[in-house]
Parts: C-alpha cells; sequence; structure tokens
C-alpha cells in the first residue's frame, strides 16, 4: 500500500519491487500458510485441531481483503481494528483453548 499509494518510493527498497510481484508473492504466502497451517493441525495428536482451519481462511482471507481496500500503510491496524476480523481472532482462539485445554469436540 505504501508503494501503491505514493506511487514514488520512500524507502530505497520498494524500488526493488514491482507492486504485480508483491500481489502474486501474498497470494503465494497465503497459500503456503493455509497449506503448512492444515498439515500441522491434522498431524496433531488432537484431531479437533482441523476444525480451525475454517476459521483462519476467514482471518487471512478477511486480512487480505482489509490490505487490497484500504490505503493504510500499516496491517496492525487491520488486524486489530477491524470488527469483523476481530470477532474471528477472538473466536479463533477461544476455539482453539477449548480443544486444546478443555477437549471439546474430542
Amino acid at each position: 500500500n505504501e508503494l501503491k499509494r505514493r506511487g514514488v518510493s520512500s524507502r530505497p527498497v520498494l524500488t526493488l519491487y514491482s507492486l504485480k510481484f508483491l500481489d502474486k508473492f501474498m497470494y503465494f504466502s497465503l497459500a503456503i500458510t493455509t497449506v503448512f497451517y492444515s498439515l500441522w493441525a491434522v498431524e496433531q495428536e488432537n484431531k479437533s485441531l482441523a476444525y480451525t482451519i475454517p476459521l483462519l481462511l476467514i482471518i487471512l482471507v478477511r486480512y487480505c481483503f482489509g490490505i487490497e481496500s484500504t490505503d493504510n500503510d500499516d496491517p496492525v491496524d487491520i488486524v486489530t481494528k477491524d470488527k469483523m476480523m476481530l470477532f474471528f481472532e477472538v473466536l479463533y482462539v477461544l476455539f482453539g483453548i477449548g480443544i486444546v485445554i478443555f477437549n471439546i469436540l474430542t
């Protein structure tokens, strides 16, 4: 967003990247994160952790939507100020704690 909004790089390192590359890399990172998290969740002793995969996908898609739809430079603002995303983040944490500590869904 910093590169897109200003048009001119405010930091020298941004001249090394194109918007097209950054966009493709973001979606590549999203795919790799999803795959490895899913593999991790399925391989755990508590197989119920696999139920957290849809919540993670919702959070990641909402994050991508926030990144694409705002001109905000700070990803932390997207994670902490989007009410729908906060709802799913809290739900994910509570659900994860419930699965790990209280063994729900087993």
